[in-house]
């Protein structure tokens, strides 16, 4: 895992649902490493389809806490769902292509790409040009996994 020092976060047998952990979406675990690669700053990436099921995800080991796992977990699931709720209003105010919370301690950002979407997680305090650039990365790396289908 080329030193991350993260702990992985795919779904698991058993957790609520009987259909079993979803099938891995290629690339997403590679996904999630290029973006714990972008620097220290970014402490949780997840790729998340659209019931909201973590397919594949990673906290950084270290630093300051997200909480417990259920935390990332529930952030993730949340994330489905308001992407839900926001397509109601894509007709009257168009798409949305990320959302970004700041929060006092630390960003979370959830990038929609057309089949999933990416969560992650930054410490607050990086700059707000770091932070977009961070989300334009993402979306690029994540468009090579839609196969260059960069909609929303």
């Amino acid at each position: 895992m080329r030193g991350r020092g993260g702990a992985g976060l795919e779904a698991k047998a058993g957790a609520g649902v009987s259909s079993g952990p979803p099938a891995p979406r290629p690339g997403a675990r590679a996904l999630v490493g290029e973006i714990m690669d972008m620097g220290p700053h970014v402490r949780f990436a997840a790729v998340v389809e659209l019931d909201g099921k973590i397919t594949s995800g990673m906290l950084r080991s270290g630093g300051v806490p997200l909480g417990p796992r259920r935390e990332a977990e529930r952030f993730c699931r949340r994330a489905a769902r308001h992407r839900r709720t926001r397509k109601g209003f894509d007709a009257s105010l168009g798409r949305v292509s990320y959302v970004h919370v700041e929060r006092e301690t630390a960003a979370q950002f959830a990038v929609y790409r057309p089949e999933f979407t990416v969560c992650l997680t930054v410490e607050p305090e990086a700059s707000i040009d770091a932070k977009i650039s961070m989300v334009e990365r993402v979306r690029e790396m994540a468009d090579g996994m839609c196969g260059g289908n960069g909609g929303r």
